[in-house]
């Protein structure tokens, strides 16, 4: 991609917006400043043209970076070169699974675990540290030692590091950027906002709709595979993705009467517990939802279809106000998925390999949203 100093780019770490020329340039390999960022009125001038020692490959060989005038942090070195850098934020309450369903969704598109139809070329860290937070963070524990993630601590700083991975798909090249964040600060975003501001730069939502907030799920549940005490937050999935809503419409400034515009994934987390719910139907789909031999397409026709299965289950177990948010979201889904594929035990540990189930359903229709896959 041809230089644009023009071009804006938001930083990932602290979501302040800048020009391209605007950033300063950090050299990878001595690690000092090369080129302060532009002061004056007319270093921002000049700061629209490249340096010739930045051009083309030679800002690959010589690692030279571009370094964020507000907190200083180090983007990686294919932020100016991919078509666009694409936020999703992953929203859900404490327990949801965010840390999982993230971890989940990354090792698939890392093993290219998609149909043949999907024209995927590529999926990869946009750097070698992102790589290293991801495997020491999450790769290693979940898949390797079969232990369940860290619960996330509350931020108390603006600084976030996200997970930045390059995808290259149907002749495009994107970055998609996940953070993320302590289920807190997703409940208590309206308060917390000023420590997560990369979030309300979202360009859509995936939801993570717990299942263990929702009574009428885990009553239905044997004792054994309900959560313990320690696992219930007393809050309902419908009133943290309401708050969060609502905070979004006051940064986006939009009115609170009109439907909310970001494209939302509401997606039931831990669906391998479905078949153990017996619902008043008993409708035989419902057990589709946790079969992992059921192949996914990731294609339009067959996310509307479980959108429509998902949907009656939420009613069923009386999460009708859930569902209501048709009303108050213009493009919403419904999906349901699971990050490991079975619980944990009493030792916090998983008794067989992970599998994740239909964990890229969510994400390949928030890309379809976005256009970035047809």
């Amino acid at each position: 991609m041809a230089f644009d100093g023009l071009r804006k780019i938001r930083c990932p770490f602290c979501a302040r917006e800048y020009r391209l020329g605007e950033f300063a340039v950090f050299s990878g390999t001595t690690g000092t400043i090369t080129k302060e960022a532009p002061k004056t009125f007319w270093q921002h001038l000049s700061s629209t043209i490249r340096a010739p020692q930045l051009e083309g490959k030679e800002n690959v060989l010589a690692r030279n970076l571009r370094r964020c005038p507000n907190c200083g942090g180090i983007l990686p070195f294919n932020i100016e070169y991919v078509e666009d850098n694409i936020t999703i934020a992953v929203i859900g309450d404490t327990f949801s699974g965010k840390s999982h369903f993230i971890a989940a969704a990354i090792q698939n598109l890392k093993e290219r675990r998609v149909p043949h139809h999907i024209r995927l070329a590529g999926f990869s860290a946009a750097d070698t540290r992102i790589e290293s937070m991801y495997r020491n963070t999450y790769y290693e524990p979940l898949f390797v030692r079969n232990e369940t993630l860290q619960q996330n601590q509350a931020a108390i700083k603006p600084l976030d590091e996200p997970l930045i991975y390059e995808m290259r798909i149907a002749g495009r090249r994107v970055n998609l950027l996940f953070y993320d964040a302590a289920g807190e600060d997703i409940a208590q975003i309206d308060t917390r906002v000023t420590n997560k501001p990369h979030i309300l730069n979202a360009r859509a939502m995936i939801f993570l709709a717990d299942p263990w907030s929702m009574p009428g799920f885990v009553d239905q549940l044997a004792h054994h595979l309900r959560p313990g005490p320690n696992f219930i937050t007393g809050r309902m999935s419908v009133d943290v993705l309401n708050n969060v809503i609502e905070v979004f419409k006051r940064v986006l400034g939009q009115a609170r009467e009109i439907q909310f515009s970001l494209p939302v994934a509401i997606t039931l987390s831990k669906s391998d517990l479905i078949p153990y719910v017996v619902t008043p139907s008993g409708d035989p789909l419902y057990q589709s939802l946790a079969d992992p031999q059921y192949p996914s397409m990731l294609n339009r026709a067959e996310s509307d279809g479980i959108h429509q299965v998902v949907r009656r289950f939420l009613i069923e177990v009386g999460e009708k106000s859930l569902v209501d948010m048709e009303q108050t979201i213009e493009r919403l889904n419904f999906s349901a998925i699971s990050a490991t594929g079975m619980s944990m035990d009493s030792q916090g540990k998983y008794p067989q390999q992970i599998s994740p189930h239909r964990c890229l359903d969510p994400l390949f229709w928030v890309l379809r949203e976005l256009d970035v896959v047809s």
